[in-house]
Parts: C-alpha cells; sequence; structure tokens
C-alpha cells in the first residue's frame, strides 16, 4: 500500500482522518457531517471548510458529487439493540419503527467521496460512488458515524465500514459496519435499518445472533 503521505501535499493529520475515514469507514459524507467532525461550527469556518475540502479534490484524493437523498434523520440513539444473552427483539416492532419515519421528499445534496486514487492507498474497496438506491443509506450510515465520533470517541476508532473488507458471497450481506477490537475480534456489528420489513429484522439478529455478535440497528 502506497504512504498517502507520498502524495504531493502537504496534507495534515485532520487530512489523513478524512481520507482514512472516506475510504474505510464510511462511503460518502455531507459538507455539514465534515464540518462537525474535524472543524469548528460557525460560518467562518464553514467558508475553511470549503476551501480546504476543494483542495482535496483538486489534487485528486476526494471526489464532490450531487446525489438525491432523503433529509437525514434524527439518529441519536440506535431503533434495536442487541447481545448475547438477551431475548430477540419484537421484530414487527422494530420494522414499525423503522417504516414509520420516512416521511419527507428527497432532496439534492452535495456529497464528498474518497477518490479512486485514495481508495488504492488505503487499500480500499471503495472509490466510486455508489448506486442510487443506496444513496439515502450511505447518507445516514455517515450520520451513525458522525454520532460515534463525537459521543463515542473511544468506540469511533474501532469502526471499519464494509468497503474494508473483501465482498460477502453471493447472496449475503455484509453488515455496514463493525467495531473491530485491537486483538481484532468483533465487538459490535453496526446497520443501518433503513426501511426494513419485519422479515429482514429478523434475519439481520439471526446473522448476528448465530455468531454471538452483540448489534446496534440505526
Amino acid at each position: 500500500m502506497t504512504d498517502v503521505r507520498s502524495v504531493a501535499g502537504p496534507w495534515t493529520s485532520r487530512d489523513l482522518d478524512i481520507l482514512e475515514t472516506l475510504t474505510l469507514r464510511i462511503r460518502f459524507m455531507n459538507l455539514d457531517q465534515i464540518a462537525s467532525i474535524w472543524w469548528s461550527s460557525g460560518h467562518f469556518q464553514l467558508i475553511g471548510v470549503r476551501r480546504r475540502l476543494r483542495e482535496l479534490c483538486k489534487a485528486g484524493l476526494l471526489s464532490r458529487y450531487s446525489i438525491t437523498a432523503h433529509p437525514i434523520l434524527e439518529l441519536s440513539e440506535a431503533v434495536c439493540t442487541w447481545e448475547p444473552g438477551m431475548p430477540a427483539p419484537n421484530h414487527s416492532s422494530v420494522a414499525y419503527r423503522l417504516q414509520s419515519r420516512w416521511t419527507e421528499a428527497s432532496v439534492a445534496i452535495h456529497v464528498f467521496a474518497a477518490s479512486p486514487m485514495t481508495a488504492n492507498l488505503f487499500a480500499s474497496y471503495s472509490g466510486k460512488l455508489p448506486p442510487p438506491l443506496m444513496w439515502t443509506h450511505d447518507l445516514h450510515m455517515a450520520e451513525v458515524y458522525r454520532q460515534y465520533r463525537l459521543k463515542r470517541p473511544e468506540e469511533a476508532v474501532l469502526w471499519q465500514g464494509e468497503d474494508a473488507f473483501k465482498k460477502a458471497e453471493h447472496g449475503t450481506k455484509n453488515p455496514d459496519a463493525f467495531l473491530i477490537a485491537t486483538d481484532g475480534s468483533i465487538s459490535r456489528v453496526i446497520d443501518f435499518g433503513g426501511k426494513y420489513d419485519a422479515e429482514r429484522v429478523l434475519d439481520f439478529h439471526f446473522y448476528c445472533a448465530d455468531r454471538e455478535l452483540e448489534y446496534e440497528l440505526w
């Protein structure tokens, strides 16, 4: 793997953290999400955020896209949490909560993603915009990650997105993210439930329960 610092810069530790996040942790973020994690708040700071992201795009490290997605939901906590030893959740109740929260029309949103070159530098399977069907999902996974960075930073450093791993075998979906402990074991599985119906909630539960994996379904 080529060291990203070998690409003409100079790049700060913040730049490298942003690039690593957008290759190994999540697929893209909007301007406000990036600003809230790596910069102080305020209009003046937002100008600086835009300037720095333009520089990273100009260097070929980031790509800027316009997508259409549902406005970001209020995601202060997971809809469902489970760990081995607990009873299975009421999958119908969980599905209802997941499906009943989509009340607004989609809007145009600008997002920033890792470029193919950056994905290669970090040995990631990212580096391109996912299909439109995934845009709302991935924007909300970015929001879940933002919640971790701001509220649970000691766990955020353990976060590995699905693009950090090889694709699952055909017919099997990798969870959206894992918290990988220092010994390499999976300490938690994280998934964004979107509009999962009861069957998909139950399938996800069995995936984790069969492997004795703690999970959060957002």
